[in-house]
């Protein structure tokens, strides 16, 4: 009997001890496969970029400097039109492709505002995209963003930064 149960002891804790090593090879396995897929951020991670434009046709003045983030804008935009209100104010959005949607949050005559903003970019200029608006929340929102015109009369030429 004694035989019987140090039979089944060791049977047990040899099963007992295989498992451990197979546990152990399992997690070696998915360590090595977590080291073969760490992906290095940073090489990927495009630089800051720094880029002022300028639209100045004598009467209508619009400047932007904007910071590019990896794929990331932000920055501020000062509009001065003939005949309409100055404004001035922050931007912050996303580049998709060679568009530019970003909320503008501006002052006009001493009053805080909301708006979106689109901008094709067109080599080193940006046209700025118009089309249908709506309020939403207090806010202006172009109505669909995929129907937006972006005529080219008004380009934002790239300038050097002051």
């Amino acid at each position: 009997m004694k035989n019987k149960i140090l039979l089944s002891f060791m049977i047990v804790a040899l099963l007992f001890s295989c498992k451990k090593a197979d546990d152990s090879q399992e997690q070696n396995k998915v360590d090595s496969a977590k080291t073969e897929t760490v992906v290095d951020v940073t090489s990927e991670r495009e630089p800051l970029k720094n880029v002022c434009y300028k639209f100045d046709n004598g009467k209508d003045l619009i400047e932007a400097n904007l910071l590019y983030d990896n794929g990331k804008v932000s920055g501020n935009i000062n509009y001065d039109l003939f005949e309409k209100d100055k404004n001035s104010g922050n931007i912050v959005g996303s580049i998709n492709g060679d568009t530019i949607v970003a909320n503008y949050i501006f002052m006009s005559e001493g009053v805080e505002s909301f708006r979106q903003l689109a901008f094709l970019k067109k080599g080193n200029a940006l046209i700025e995209g118009y089309g249908d608006i709506e309020e939403k929340d207090g806010r202006m929102v172009f109505k669909d963003i995929k129907k937006l015109n972006f005529p080219d009369k008004i380009q934002l030429k790239e300038v050097p930064c002051d």
